[in-house]
């Protein structure tokens, strides 16, 4: 449990510093997570492409909004909240698949 904690602790501290600023500090929380997030979008029904460019918008908005970032949740969770809604806003712009006709 104490390894635990002292993530949670180190994350802290690097939210702390990405919010002054900290473009460093920001960059290891992209390293922590991107995994995730990456295998979040994928799930959600992107190709391996798509996942990779959401995933930069992803951090892009999150490095945008980590002031409104209110830390009632995991910083884990409000990214995948992100990316959730990334993942769907992309997914709404494909074009409509076609039904094959049948005969």
């Amino acid at each position: 449990m104490r390894r635990y904690n002292r993530g949670l602790a180190s994350e802290r501290e690097l939210i702390r510093r990405a919010r002054a600023g900290d473009q460093d500090a920001f960059a290891e929380l992209v390293m922590m997570h991107a995994d995730r997030v990456y295998g979040a979008l994928r799930r959600f029904g992107l190709d391996a492409a798509e996942a990779d460019e959401v995933a930069q918008e992803v951090f892009v908005r999150a490095w945008r909004g980590l002031g409104r970032f209110e830390e009632r949740s995991l910083f884990s969770t409000w990214l995948y909240r992100i990316a959730f809604n990334e993942a769907q806003r992309r997914l709404s712009r494909r074009p409509p698949r076609s039904m094959p006709m049948s005969i």
